[in-house]
């Protein structure tokens, strides 16, 4: 892949629009469709990843299809842990996951910052936060998503962000069940960077409802009377007073996910989920999201003003194959050809 051709491939004007404009679709089945000839339109321009497929791919994306999500173990190790949880604790924070919506007054964790429920970081710092962006771009994490999209993904966006327990503000959006639509298809790594228990802000799923047929099969038998399938794939999404339906109604399916700082796990943000909100210590999580294209995530970078970071600078011994240049080209800037 030449840049010529991956520039061609960004100013395709068709796939550019669906991509950007996901949420001009609700319908279930139809974003299924769209995001399925969406995979198969790139397949036919980008190349799959040589090399890629490997038995934990094999074992792992067969159950992100079923679940939605997928746990991977620990990934980090204690003393990366402590480096990228330091690095983060050196720069401010904003009263949002997306840094960009808040009040855009900068806080640091042991500072002000616990005096609001969450604490996002810039998207420009983040990908500067070491150990992390190199994780998102680790072979096992990109052949399962593209196994599960069925297409050479996208690295889009790189978040992370703090959750405080606090009683002063209402739960924000985050830590009310909802679902993204980021992309007709697409799917998220997920990274606790502090130790996780019940009191300190699980991420929860709802299992196999990512998928309205699979979640009408999984959930027989659980929804209330006059409700089905297709109603909670409505678009209602973040509103609090749903919060205790949703726990109730779908208990037999919902996965609380704990464990230590390192831990990590793909899932399919399309699928009913939340954090809960802490109670008695705070969680600082890491998320990179992969699609098909650009996305609606490109409003996110927009709105940020971010800009690309030099590859040579960020990633100066991993080298940068066509795959590698064409998965990030929305985060790094390519190095010269």
């Amino acid at each position: 892949m030449t840049q010529a051709f991956l520039d061609t491939c960004e100013s395709d004007v068709i796939l550019d629009f669906f991509t950007r404009n996901t949420d001009l679709v609700s319908d279930a089945h139809v974003r299924k469709a769209v995001g399925s000839h969406l995979a198969n339109a790139l397949n036919i321009r980008i190349p799959r990843m040589p090399g890629q497929a490997t038995r934990t791919t094999a074992a792992l994306a067969p159950v992100l299809g079923s679940e939605g999500f997928v746990p991977l173990g620990v990934l980090l190790q204690p003393d990366d842990i402590a480096a990228t949880v330091a690095a983060a604790r050196a720069l401010p924070c904003y009263d949002r996951e997306i840094a960009y919506q808040g009040d855009g007054i900068p806080r640091y964790v042991g500072a002000g910052a616990e005096q609001r429920r969450l604490g996002g970081y810039r998207m420009q710092d983040v990908v500067e936060l070491p150990h992390l962006l190199e994780l998102a771009l680790s072979p096992t994490i990109l052949s399962v998503a593209e196994a599960y999209m069925n297409a050479t993904p996208t690295l889009t966006m790189l978040s992370a962000w703090w959750s405080f327990p606090s009683v002063s503000e209402p739960q924000p959006f985050p830590q009310n069940f909802h679902r993204d639509s980021d992309d007709f298809r697409f799917v998220s790594l997920f990274v606790y960077l502090t130790d996780v228990g019940l009191g300190s802000g699980p991420h929860q799923y709802v299992r196999g409802s990512h998928d309205l047929d699979r979640f009408a099969e999984t959930a027989r038998g659980l929804f209330p009377t006059g409700r089905n399938a297709m109603s909670y794939f409505d678009g209602l999404n973040g509103i609090p007073e749903r919060n205790t339906e949703y726990l109730d109604t779908f208990a037999p399916l919902m996965a609380t996910i704990v464990g230590p700082a390192g831990v990590g796990f793909l899932g399919d943000n399309y699928g009913l989920h939340r954090g809960m909100p802490p109670i008695d210590r705070p969680r600082l999580l890491f998320v990179a999201r992969y699609g098909l294209f650009r996305n609606a995530n490109e409003e996110h970078r927009l709105r940020e003003g971010y800009q690309r970071v030099p590859w040579s600078r960020r990633l100066p011994d991993l080298p940068a194959d066509d795959w590698m240049r064409y998965i990030t080209r929305l985060i790094l800037e390519p190095p010269a050809a």
